[in-house]
């Protein structure tokens, strides 16, 4: 016979299991307040999910920085075309 009690009793939970476990549950709520999305969340280029009405940039206060990622994009699709100059005589 095993004593179950004992064996519950002694049993620790390590910080970072709590963490993952708390972590894993919040991932079907939007960050910004906390509504259920279930299977229609958002996932913004921040990396967190939200729902229908926080799916914007501008509703959930992004961080990402679009504007870098847009400057770079354009700069490589429109190399620049130029001739060399005329040398002077």
């Amino acid at each position: 016979p095993v004593d179950l009690v004992s064996t519950f009793s002694s049993l620790t939970v390590s910080p970072k299991h709590v963490d993952l476990v708390t972590e894993t549950s919040v991932t079907n709520c939007c960050c910004a307040c906390t509504k259920r999305v279930k299977y229609m969340g958002f996932r913004c280029r921040c990396g967190s999910i939200f729902c229908a009405a926080h799916r914007y940039p501008e509703k959930h206060a992004c961080t990402f920085d679009y504007k870098t990622i847009g400057r770079d994009a354009i700069a490589k699709a429109n190399p620049r075309v130029g001739a060399e100059k005329p040398v002077r005589i």
